[in-house]
């Protein structure tokens, strides 16, 4: 037998090599199964030669990545997919049994998918199911969208809420994105104007604050698709004088624009 080098460093650099050319030729073996499942002319050139050995397996893994393929065109073009996960704590509701969503919303000015969002469904004593987890931020109004659509009595609309929570999560990628003109917009040009900065109010952006040289503030009120619905103008009202001698000079009131 030969001895046992005291030295491992060479053998663990070696081992480091192996695994990752394993892990290289695996994902090239993936891809190439795809593509070959995914070439329309092996599926005719099989269905015309089913009395070869192999063929009707071949068939099948055909249809299993056709189906595949179609799934993630559709989940490309609408970004909004259910699926199925198992809870592994034994004590979880429903068996652990979960219903996942997850919503992602395309940003124009990017041309990419925004990070998705989750949201976890779990049964409720046969009475509909119920939010157990989700990762939408606050501005999203889960909870009324959960009492309009899952708490329904004689079942709730599943369907329903999945499209009003990718509604509302489309609609926040919309006006962030709308955020992100304007202000390239002031960058580029808007200093002419004398605009001197646009930021959001808040997280859910359904206004926009206009800063104008001299200290004149602006808002902006942004709709569900981005779009400029209303304008709002602070002005200066005065206060009328009131019991015991004390006046305010003025207060700041909003006039609005539709």
């Amino acid at each position: 037998m030969d001895p046992i080098p005291s030295d491992t460093s060479s053998l663990d650099a070696e081992l480091t090599a192996l695994r990752a050319e394993i892990s290289t030729l695996r994902l090239r073996r993936s891809l190439l199964r795809t593509t070959l499942l995914s070439w329309p002319a092996l599926h005719t050139e099989l269905t015309a030669s089913l009395q070869l050995p192999g063929a009707s397996q071949a068939l099948t893994a055909i249809t299993a990545q056709t189906e595949t393929n179609t799934a993630n065109i559709h989940r490309a073009c609408t970004g909004l997919t259910l699926f199925r996960v198992q809870d592994p704590d034994p004590n979880a509701v429903d068996g652990g049994e979960v219903v996942g969503i997850r919503i992602e919303g395309f940003d124009t000015g990017s041309g990419r998918f925004s990070v998705p969002w989750f949201v976890f469904l779990v049964g409720q004593d046969g009475e509909g199911v119920r939010v157990l987890r989700h990762t939408l931020p606050e501005s999203v109004p889960l909870a009324g969208l959960e009492q309009k659509y899952l708490r329904r009595k004689g079942g709730g609309d599943l369907e329903g809420f999945a499209r009003g929570v990718r509604r509302e999560c489309v609609s926040l990628v919309k006006r962030g994105e709308m955020v992100g003109v304007l202000r390239e917009w002031v960058g580029t040009g808007g200093g002419e104007f004398g605009v001197e900065g646009v930021e959001g109010c808040d997280e859910a952006a359904r206004e926009v604050e206009v800063r104008f040289e001299g200290g004149d503030v602006k808002r902006l009120r942004l709709g569900v698709d981005g779009g400029i619905e209303a304008v709002t103008i602070p002005e200066v009202v005065p206060y009328k004088p009131v019991r015991g001698g004390r006046r305010k000079i003025s207060r700041p009131v909003a006039r609005r624009y539709e």
